[in-house]
C-alpha cells in the first residue's frame, strides 16, 4: 500500500527522485490521499506532483487542508448565490516520468480523417501498446472477418458500437482504454454545406456508447477514456470566427466532465487542439502518460492550457429579476 510504504520512509525523501514514484504512482497516491479525506476535494494538487516533491512536503500539505477544514466546520455558512466564469490558463506539463501502463495493454482508438489518430497510434505503439484503428469512415465490419494491421473498419453510429465490441471480443481485442478521435469529423461535416445537426448528436451518443461499451467489458479496470476536440485548443473561450464548431463540439467536452465525475479512478479527459498544428500526436502521447489530473486541457501552438472557474460579481447585485420571457438553461 503506498500510503504506509510513505509512512515508513525519511520524510525528507523526495517521492520521484529518492523513491522512483512515477507519474502512474503519483496517480494512485493521489487517488487514495482522495478516497480517504474527502475535505480535499481532488487528492493532491498540480503543485506538488514534481520531481522535488518530498515525503514531509505531503503531509503538510494534508495537516493544512485538514486543520482549515476542522476550523471551518465552527463558522457561520451564509448561502450565497455565487456566478462562475470559465477561464484558459497557461499550465506547463508534469514533468515526471512517463507512465505508459496507465493505458493498459490495448487501446482502441476511433479514426479521423486528418490524421492525428494514425500519428497517435505510431506514438503509442512506439511505447509498446497495442492500438486497434476503428476506421469508422469505411462499412460496417465483418464480425468473423480478420484484422487488416490492427485496423477495423466499422461504420460508427450509436446502433453499431455494441456490434463492435462483440467484434473485439471474438477476435481477443478488448480494449483497457478508448481514445474517440472521430469526433473531430463530426465538426468538419457540420461546417460543410452537406452537413446536418444529426450528425451532432450521433457523434454524442457514440462516445456515450463507446464508455458503456468499455465499462462493460472492463468495469473495474477501464484505465481511460479520452475525447479530442478540434476547437482550437482552447475550448471556444477565446474570439474567433467557429461559433457553429463550439456549439456542436461542446457536448463532447461535457460529456466528458460528466464521466471523469462517474470515473475518479479512471484517466478521463477532454483534449482539445488545433488540428492544423504540427507535433499534436506528442503533445497529446505525453498528456496520456503524465500525472496531471485536470479533464480539460488545450493545446495551441505549442502551449498547453487548462480550463478553470473563477468567481464573477455576485449575481444578486445586478438586481435583476427572472420574468416569464426568460430563458433558463440549466446543466
Amino acid at each position: 500500500d503506498l500510503m504506509l510504504t510513505l509512512l515508513v520512509q525519511d520524510p525528507t525523501q523526495r517521492l520521484s527522485a529518492d523513491l522512483g514514484f512515477d507519474s502512474l504512482m503519483f496517480v494512485e497516491l493521489s487517488s487514495k490521499v482522495d478516497a480517504r479525506f474527502e475535505e480535499l476535494e481532488g487528492g493532491i494538487p498540480q503543485s506538488l506532483m514534481s520531481e522535488q516533491t518530498s515525503i514531509e512536503d505531503i503531509a503538510a500539505h494534508l495537516t493544512q487542508v485538514l486543520n482549515q477544514s476542522d476550523s471551518a466546520g465552527d463558522e457561520v455558512i451564509n448561502d450565497v448565490l455565487m456566478r462562475y466564469q470559465p477561464v484558459l490558463s497557461a499550465r506547463p506539463i508534469s514533468l515526471l516520468p512517463a507512465s505508459p501502463e496507465r493505458l493498459g495493454d490495448l487501446v482502441l482508438l476511433t479514426r479521423d480523417s486528418g490524421g492525428v489518430a494514425d500519428a497517435t497510434a505510431l506514438v503509442l505503439k512506439d511505447f509498446g501498446l497495442q492500438v486497434v484503428l476503428i476506421d469508422s469512415m469505411g462499412t460496417p465490419g465483418d464480425a468473423e472477418g480478420p484484422l487488416s494491421e490492427d485496423i477495423l473498419h466499422w461504420q460508427l453510429n450509436p446502433t453499431s458500437v455494441d456490434a463492435l465490441f462483440e467484434t473485439l471480443g471474438k477476435h481477443q481485442l478488448l480494449p483497457d482504454s478508448v481514445l474517440h478521435f472521430a469526433g473531430l469529423d463530426a465538426c468538419a461535416k457540420l461546417l460543410e454545406s452537406g452537413g446536418s445537426k444529426s450528425d451532432l448528436s450521433s457523434s454524442i451518443e457514440v462516445a456515450y456508447k463507446l464508455a458503456s461499451g468499455l465499462h462493460k467489458t472492463a468495469p473495474n479496470s477501464a484505465k481511460a477514456f479520452v475525447c479530442l476536440t478540434g476547437l482550437g485548443g482552447h475550448f471556444g473561450l477565446e474570439p474567433g470566427d467557429y461559433a457553429e464548431r463550439v456549439l456542436q463540439q461542446s457536448g463532447l467536452v461535457g460529456f466528458t466532465k460528466a464521466l471523469a465525475k462517474e470515473w475518479p479512478h479512471a484517466l478521463v479527459k477532454a483534449i482539445d487542439i488545433d488540428p492544423s498544428d504540427a507535433g499534436l500526436a506528442e503533445q497529446i502521447t505525453a498528456e496520456l502518460f503524465c500525472a496531471d489530473r485536470e479533464v480539460e486541457v488545450g493545446f495551441t501552438g505549442g502551449r498547453r492550457q487548462v480550463v478553470s472557474l473563477e468567481p464573477v460579481a455576485d449575481v444578486s447585485a445586478d438586481g435583476h429579476t427572472i420574468g416569464k420571457d426568460d430563458v433558463i438553461v440549466i446543466t
